[in-house]
């Protein structure tokens, strides 16, 4: 029987560094990432489908078989900062003109990019999620409740790509999906 190990408690929180363009061996930075600022929730889903196989027993038609037919993944965020840059995301907007006071809005359809979700706590286990290839896009609306901080919730959806190794060393794991490192907690460039 396994023993309840106090050490693996962990209180939730995460830093989600975004920037734009696919991870590949050729661009070894994460250049200029976009920090979302203050993540007050995430969460983060596993999203596959099975496909069945039956058979008959007894005049019962009975699984005898599963099969992952596709897979992803899905990180939910709820952002609570504001910023321009967050604005600029969430509504798909263009490039901020030179004096920084107008921005074109849904002139992009989803942004298509690399991140590191940094899961860096005060109490428990951290770590980082390195994803090489997702799309960044607004989920949902932005409310403005007076009685209430503004906050704004984004998806981010894990896509596959089709090269990535950890650490782009050919000789390292395959990572379609991305990794977790446990050893580095510190934004570096994983890319």
């Amino acid at each position: 029987m396994a023993t309840v190990n106090t050490d693996n408690l962990t209180i939730g929180g995460c830093e989600l560094y975004f920037a734009s363009g696919e991870a590949s061996p050729a661009d070894a930075t994460m250049a200029d990432p976009i920090s979302l600022g203050n993540i007050v929730v995430s969460e983060v889903s596993p999203k596959s489908t099975y496909v069945q196989h039956y058979v008959a027993i007894k005049q019962k038609r009975v699984v005898d078989n599963e099969h992952v037919n596709s897979k992803g993944l899905v990180i939910s965020l709820t952002f609570d900062e504001i910023s321009k840059s967050n604005l600029q995301l969430f509504f798909q907007g263009g490039t901020i003109d030179g004096s920084a006071s107008r921005m074109p809005i849904m002139s992009k359809s989803g942004i298509t990019g690399r991140a590191i979700l940094n899961f860096k706590t005060d109490i428990g286990t951290k770590f980082m999620y390195v994803v090489p290839k997702c799309v960044l896009k607004a989920d949902g609306g932005l409310p403005l409740r007076a009685e209430d901080w503004v906050r704004g919730k984004f998806t981010l959806d894990v896509l596959y790509h089709k090269t990535y190794h950890m650490h782009d060393d050919n000789s390292a794991s395959f990572a379609p999906y991305g990794y977790l490192d446990f050893t580095s907690t510190n934004i570096g460039s994983p890319f």
